[in-house]
């Protein structure tokens, strides 16, 4: 069994951006990012695209694979993320990581993750003010749903996504796979 590298947020910030790339900071354990296949990427665009066109004319910042501080030793990069107004006016675009959690972080899960790991990254974005978060999962053609107070649905390819933060949003789980 490999040894967890482990590190605190002020190491992880102070390593080099080309080294810290790949990386994500859990509770102080370093993790390794698996390079992302283009269907993966295709994935993130779309959800990416949909989630600007909704959300822009509303003054949210839309965007993917930034990292976030979410807590002293936590630091994790949402495949895509979203910070609603008037919190998106104040974050500056040339700085990392951004300070805080992301109000919904969306990430589109590979064959190799780990469901413990899934589900702590979940976690730890809810329990530090992340409102939603989003688990693709492209096997299966599913988006899991994680929001407020342990609540999860499961929407499936041919449903629309029903979304407890953006109510709103009107967008089918098929357009992210197509």
């Amino acid at each position: 069994m490999a040894t967890a590298v482990t590190m605190t947020g002020l190491e992880f910030d102070a390593l080099p951006l080309e080294q810290c790339r790949d990386l994500e900071l859990l509770d102080g354990e370093v993790i390794q990012l698996v390079s992302p296949t283009p269907n993966h990427q295709d994935i993130v665009l779309n959800v990416a695209f949909a989630l600007k066109a909704h959300l822009k004319p509303k003054g949210a910042w839309v965007s993917t694979d930034v990292e976030f501080a979410i807590a002293p030793n936590v630091r994790l990069r949402p495949d895509v993320w979203v910070v609603l107004a008037p919190r998106a006016a104040t974050i500056d675009g040339s700085r990392m990581p951004i300070s805080g959690s992301p109000d919904l972080a969306v990430e589109v899960i590979s064959p190799s993750e780990y469901a413990s790991q899934i589900l702590r990254k979940a976690e730890f974005n809810l329990d530090h003010g992340t409102h939603e978060v989003w688990q693709i999962y492209p096997e299966t053609r599913e988006v899991m749903i994680h929001g407020p107070e342990g609540r999860a649905r499961r929407c499936r390819e041919g449903e629309t996504l029903v979304s407890w933060l953006l109510p709103d949003l009107n967008v089918s789980v098929s357009s992210f796979f197509g």
